[in-house]
């Protein structure tokens, strides 16, 4: 995704593409939270928001929702939900308003906020049925049954993640683990023989190091120098 994210930049300044060069420097960025290069993801961010050029409805909300993930990612949930505590503009596409509420369920769900995550699940229910607000919705729940009960919701967390690792969509599972540790404990510890095919998500978070998960722990001296 990053090399691919660079010739992308490249074709596009070549022809004069600002929104393209946009989109790639935010998939680029994307790809380095999911690495745990934070530093370098915050560096592309902010070249996004400092380009001279007005933002189109589409790239401000989603440079909004990187920064949260870097957040999420520094273990600094109250930042993560104070960037979304807002609603996304009303004229984004359906598809970038379901996956904001639906991180932002997440990140509600990770702090106990049950009643105000349980609406964002909502609200990303409502605004989109694309595979983000899907998941993050689903992984919020999955949240929310862990924090109640972690015992009796320990096979539908598991269910839920295995559903999601195999339609491909890693990136959420990651989210959800960094804002929500015990999700991965549960998860691994639950998994037994597939484990393994879980363990597959460790290469794509630079977490070989870690015990059971790429967000069981993270670098929080991150979250005093990434802004």
């Amino acid at each position: 995704a990053i090399k691919y994210g660079f010739e992308l930049e490249s074709d596009a300044r070549a022809n004069g593409l600002d929104f393209v060069i946009h989109h790639a420097l935010l998939g680029r960025a994307a790809a380095y939270i999911g690495l745990r290069r934070l530093s370098a993801a915050v560096r592309l961010l902010h070249n996004v928001e400092s380009s001279g050029t007005e933002l189109p409805t589409y790239i401000q909300p989603q440079t909004i929702l990187k920064r949260a993930c870097v957040r999420v990612a520094c273990g600094d949930l109250q930042t993560a939900a104070i960037l979304l505590s807002a609603p996304p503009p009303p004229d984004v596409p359906a598809t970038a308003s379901g996956e904001w509420f639906g991180a932002k369920a997440i990140i509600l769900a990770a702090q106990g906020n049950v009643s105000e995550a349980r609406h964002a699940i909502d609200e990303a229910k409502a605004a989109s049925a694309g595979i983000d607000a899907t998941h993050f919705g689903v992984l919020a729940d999955a949240i929310l049954g862990l924090s109640k009960d972690a015992h009796a919701a320990s096979s539908d967390a598991l269910r839920a993640t295995q559903r999601i690792l195999k339609l491909g969509n890693r990136a959420s599972i990651v989210f959800a683990a960094r804002a929500f540790p015990p999700l991965a404990r549960s998860v691994v510890s639950g998994s037994g023989r597939r484990a393994p095919e879980l363990s597959r998500l460790l290469p794509y978070s630079r977490a070989s190091d870690l015990d059971l998960w790429p967000c069981l722990r993270f670098p929080r001296e991150l979250g005093r120098s990434v802004h």
